[in-house]
């Protein structure tokens, strides 16, 4: 298998996590970025949507929010293009923090521009704390085959964000699976297309353990799906 993912322009330290968390699964990797043409998508099985800054908020219909910063509108346009053609294509497309809201928005959604306007940090902090991945508990929503898969064992997961997708707007089509204990949007999936696989998180997987639940697991889980329709596809 091969998966695709994005990237900043400029080579950053977060990549290599990246990478290296998909590689422990033995999964081929490219990184696209901004500058570069985008490649046939039939030559990977997945699309891997990565951390970043914020999305233009005028792609949902927004005026930017006084904390709302770090927006690279070519790295929006390649993600967003990015997206339609992978679920045109029928193939899998999974994201982590900025991959999640990428998804949400392309769905149709809406983000909350600034998570700390809801939620006080003292109660539950989802921004890092001394340059550390803040860490809060999970709560999964049954149903969804991901929760299936981690409910029960992935009980907290980092956090490293002040965006959200927001819960009250959700993309045509998608699915809660998990929320922090102050209701903050943690896990989607699409729901009612067995052929097309959209998953993302808004933790940071890549940054964790593979011992735990949340880094480990949710890879494991996400490369049989992938595996799954990528095999399905082979014999049609």
């Amino acid at each position: 298998m091969k998966w695709l993912l994005t990237a900043e322009e400029k080579e950053g330290p977060n990549l290599v996590h990246y990478r290296e968390w998909v590689h422990g699964a033995d999964i081929a990797t490219e990184v696209i970025r901004p500058s570069q043409p985008l490649p046939p998508t039939e030559e990977f099985d997945a699309l891997l949507l990565t951390g970043g800054g914020d999305i233009d908020p005028a792609r949902y219909g927004q005026t930017a929010h006084a904390e709302t910063g770090g927006v690279h509108r070519e790295r929006d346009e390649m993600e967003f293009c990015l997206f339609k053609r992978f679920h045109l294509a029928r193939r899998s497309v999974l994201g982590i923090c900025r991959g999640l809201q990428v998804v949400q928005v392309a769905l149709g959604g809406r983000l909350l521009q600034h998570v700390p306007d809801l939620v006080n940090p003292m109660e539950e902090r989802h921004s890092p704390l001394d340059g550390q991945d803040s860490v809060h508990t999970l709560n999964w929503r049954p149903g969804p085959p991901l929760a299936v898969a981690l409910q029960g064992r992935a009980t907290e997961c980092n956090s490293s964000h002040h965006q959200a997708a927001n819960p009250s707007a959700l993309g045509h089509g998608l699915a809660v699976v998990a929320v922090s204990a102050h209701g903050i949007v943690e896990a989607m999936e699409l729901v009612g297309d067995n052929d097309t696989f959209i998953s993302c998180v808004q933790w940071h997987p890549e940054r964790m353990q593979a011992a735990q639940p949340a880094g480990g697991a949710l890879r494991d889980y996400w490369v049989e799906q992938v595996r799954r329709r990528a095999d399905v596809r082979q014999y049609r």
